[in-house]
């Protein structure tokens, strides 16, 4: 699964914001209630935590509702810490995405919307407090991990993911190792000043 490590503090996570928030191309998949998401195009801020950005021109939003899972399933769901009793099934897109829809499925979280690993969706997971440690954020995507069975993702997905990966390499200051025994990963520029003054 392709992904894109990064440090970035408050002042860097504003540029990424500015970045998402002009983009025509992708959407914020926010919560506007229990089990409730929206589209949106823009963000005010972007606080620690775990947020799904639509690639538009990639395809529809799957909705997804939830089904009685069988013994096997349900033990899995245990080892793995999922909460429910549920496994997720396709219902077909969502209609209108901008208007909001309810998932019937939904994580142990209900601030995160199940949406699959569907190659049109891209996490963004932010890990910065103001306080303490700079931590390594990072963008993630499924890419074409499932395109021998029928679920490639789309040539315009795939260009936006390359354009956003250039847009982090051209905008981040340089590579820093946060901790002694941690990897060298990119930094924009304010948690890089961080990290390389100590």
């Amino acid at each position: 699964m392709p992904s894109m490590e990064f440090h970035a503090d408050t002042n860097d996570l504003a540029l990424i914001a500015e970045r998402l928030n002009r983009d025509e191309d992708v959407a914020f998949v926010l919560p506007v209630g229990s089990g409730k998401f929206q589209a949106c195009h823009e963000v005010d801020r972007l606080d620690s935590g775990l947020y799904s950005l639509w690639h538009i021109p990639g395809g529809a939003i799957t909705r997804y509702t939830s089904v009685a899972a069988d013994a096997p399933a349900l033990g899995l769901r245990k080892l793995m810490g999922l909460k429910g009793k549920g496994m997720p099934q396709e219902a077909g897109p969502v209609d209108d995405p901008w208007a909001g829809w309810k998932n019937t499925h939904v994580l142990g979280d209900k601030t995160i919307p199940y949406l699959g690993d569907r190659p049109n969706i891209i996490t963004l997971h932010v890990n910065f407090q103001d306080t303490g440690p700079v931590g390594i954020s990072a963008f993630g995507w499924i890419g074409n991990r499932y395109r021998s069975e029928g679920l490639p993702a789309h040539p315009s997905t795939e260009a936006w993911w390359k354009g956003l990966r250039q847009w982090v390499n051209s905008n981040a200051r340089g590579k820093v190792r946060a901790y002694a025994q941690g990897p060298e990963v990119l930094a924009f520029a304010s948690a890089y000043a961080r990290l390389a003054g100590g």
